[in-house]
């Protein structure tokens, strides 16, 4: 059932969102998005307990910051507002603007994997994030970067194309992965990796022709009758 939570964060997030767009003044949204994250990269590193700041229980409800981050979706938001804004987009595209930008955020990306601590909680989240936030801005201010190439690849696009069911049911995947493998005596490791991964990619492919589509097929529909 862990994608029903993630799942469930992200309808949330997106029932305030656009409240918060419609609500706020302009002028409040990215200090707003800003102090966001700060809460929860301070959460995530378990600076708010430190400072006592802890559960809220009320009733039924439990209100929380786990060590889970819900920094990316916010700063995948300050991106949009900011790409949306001449001046913010301007900005980014002083370091997001080259043809090489998108590799070399891409290269950052892939080194911070290999240096930050196993534990991403708190300030290496922030980091971790920071570059592929940066990757993604280089990929959207120019579409003509380096790494086109590769991603117009027809196996990377398709990965792309069934990508949100990866997302969804790669938990599932990992899981008959290492039962499978387990019954082999074979525990962790590429083999699990590459078993997983081949795994996501089946099962989101099936849910992509068999029931994904469907509904896709239905916005296209309700554009035509309009």
């Amino acid at each position: 059932l862990d994608p029903t939570w993630s799942l469930a964060v992200e309808e949330q997030y997106y029932l305030i969102w656009p409240l918060a767009l419609l609500l706020l003044p302009r002028r409040w949204i990215v200090p707003s998005l800003g102090i966001a994250i700060v809460v929860n990269v301070a959460g995530g590193a378990g600076i708010l307990a430190q400072v006592g700041i802890n559960a809220v229980e009320i009733g039924l409800l439990h209100i929380a910051l786990p060590t889970a981050t819900y920094a990316p979706i916010l700063m995948g938001s300050l991106l949009a507002i900011m790409l949306n804004a001449p001046r913010g987009f301007a900005m980014l595209y002083t370091i997001c603007g080259t043809q090489y930008s998108a590799a070399l955020w891409m290269l950052a990306v892939l080194l911070s994997l290999q240096f930050l601590p196993l534990d991403l909680n708190g300030w290496p989240n922030l980091v971790l994030h920071s570059f592929m936030v940066l990757a993604l801005a280089s990929l959207v201010i120019r579409e003509d970067n380096a790494l086109r190439p590769a991603l117009t690849f027809t196996p990377i696009r398709h990965v792309g194309r069934v990508s949100y069911g990866i997302y969804l049911y790669h938990l599932i995947a990992l899981h008959f992965a290492n039962k499978g493998l387990g019954m082999l005596g074979i525990s962790g490791g590429w083999a699990v990796l590459l078993l997983y991964a081949v795994l996501s990619v089946f099962v989101a492919d099936l849910s992509f022709r068999f029931f994904e589509s469907y509904f896709l097929a239905m916005r296209h529909r309700m554009k035509t009758e309009d």
